[in-house]
């Protein structure tokens, strides 16, 4: 395989940017995000006081999907006045009702950046997803914690410029044939090569702990041409891989654990069963079948843990339902992005 990169895309900006300059730049975005986010504040309290009017509550579970903080209610708030298809407002767990998937479902993954405080995917197609952990001074996050998936839409050229800036500034670890590459602290970012082979990589001005200012802050040095939406919406899936474990963390396959889920969640994970990277046995699903999943686990009074709530969508059997603590099955439903691959957004 050749490592030989195709010419970067000219950057109308050196690559050594002043320290100053990033911090200005992030100072203007902040700036920018927050004006935006005092509309969806705004919004947000509207729909807050109508909720609180003269129609009864509605009984029984949820409807809309389990998740944590940052589920959008009904009615609009995060959404977008000038295109109501979008939700500029991250959400942990399944999407809000009505909510349009992004579009297309699939995509060619370019490169994929991995940081403790972010990991961001890039597409052919212009799309960048990422996810950010401690959030709290992000307005579109889900919660304080965690922003949920989100997604800026740059130019195909905008994409191949980040591209170009980590061949640059890379060293290359040994190919691999998985997109997301043989993991490790040393190269933990993966690039898309000119014969279509990905390397992972470790990128001069990343950092593990502080984060890469290059593809976190990416308004700060490309051009307007570059971008579609700098606006962050929500990424909305059309698919969830749900995977169950026991509650110690040993891969157990569904006709392990069938006996301690509901009837019509195990007769639909059942159908959709397929292995996960490692031994463990996950199901892939369309949204609206993970939506009557997740009303049967809710039904049967299955539990969210308190913390990974904050992450993602995890549900754990009711105390009484006859396993041991060691053997209980978990299970998690995590969004499938474009390349066809769902992250765990509690590892750390």
């Amino acid at each position: 395989m050749s490592l030989t990169a195709p010419p970067p895309v000219l950057d109308p900006v050196p690559c050594e940017v002043d320290d100053a300059v990033i911090r200005e730049a992030r100072r203007r975005a902040r700036r920018r995000r927050w004006s935006y986010g005092g509309v969806v504040v705004a919004l947000a309290a509207v729909v807050a006081f109508a909720a609180w009017g003269p129609t009864p509550p509605v009984q029984g579970p949820p409807t809309t999907g389990g998740g944590g903080g940052g589920a959008l209610v009904p009615g609009g708030a995060g959404r977008d006045a000038d295109d109501p298809t979008a939700l500029r407002v991250g959400f942990v767990g399944l999407p809000p009702e009505g909510a349009v998937p992004s579009s297309p479902p699939t995509g060619t993954l370019v490169f994929s950046v991995q940081t403790a405080p972010v990991r961001i995917w890039g597409y052919a197609d212009g799309r960048m997803i990422s996810y950010r952990n401690g959030a709290a001074a992000m307005p579109e996050a889900a919660n304080p914690a965690f922003s949920g998936f989100l997604e800026q839409q740059l130019t195909p050229e905008g994409i191949e410029m980040l591209r170009s800036y980590l061949l640059d500034n890379a060293t290359f670890g040994p190919p691999t044939d998985s997109q997301e590459g043989a993991w490790s602290y040393a190269f933990p970012h993966t690039v898309r090569m000119a014969d279509g082979q990905f390397v992972s990589a470790a990128v001069r001005g990343c950092s593990w702990f502080s984060g890469c200012p290059r593809f976190t802050d990416p308004e700060a040095w490309l051009p307007a041409s570059a971008w579609t939406d700098q606006w962050y919406r929500a990424y909305v899936p059309t698919e969830f891989r749900i995977c169950y474990d026991r509650s110690d963390g040993q891969p157990v396959t569904v006709d392990q654990v069938r006996d301690a889920l509901p009837p019509e969640a195990a007769t639909r994970l059942l159908a959709h069963r397929t292995l996960d990277y490692s031994p463990r046995e996950c199901a892939v699903v369309r949204t609206e079948d993970a939506r009557t999943i997740d009303r049967s686990f809710q039904l049967a009074e299955f539990q969210q843990p308190e913390v990974t709530e904050l992450y993602m969508l995890r549900y754990v059997p009711p105390t009484d339902a006859g396993q041991s603590e060691s053997m209980g099955a978990t299970v998690i439903f995590q969004p499938v992005l474009p390349h066809g691959y769902a992250t765990c957004t509690s590892c750390g």
